[in-house]
């Protein structure tokens, strides 16, 4: 059985650019765009990857944080989030929530091959 990937992300145009990234990676790639559904998909799957836009509009991205890794079914998932590069603010606050890896939307996508090749 193929591990699964949770992506929080709510923008259907780059969701594209991460499921063209996870075609051939052998990973079951499946989108939320809600905390609660996040979660639910996490603890489900038990999913070892939490891909998190942290400018999502359907949920606050440091609560969905949080909330990942304060759940015992959730809490041992990476959680790697995106920001556009100019705004710092979000990537302190995603830090601070717990966010395992948080980088630039640019850099994210070049990470992305490496990241489904990592999940367990």
């Amino acid at each position: 059985m193929a591990p699964t990937v949770v992506a929080a992300v709510d923008d259907i145009f780059f969701g594209s650019r991460i499921k063209e990234a996870a075609v051939g990676s052998g990973v079951d790639l499946v989108f939320t765009a809600r905390q609660d559904e996040t979660i639910e998909h996490v603890a489900a799957s038990r999913a070892k990857l939490v891909l998190v836009d942290l400018h999502g509009g359907g949920f606050s991205s440091p609560d969905l944080i949080r909330a990942l890794k304060d759940d015992p079914r959730t809490k041992g998932a990476r959680v790697v989030g995106y920001f556009q590069h100019e705004v710092t603010a979000v990537k302190k606050r995603a830090e601070g929530a717990g966010c395992d890896l948080v980088v630039p939307r640019s850099a994210f996508v070049k990470l992305l091959p490496k990241l489904f090749s990592e999940v367990p």
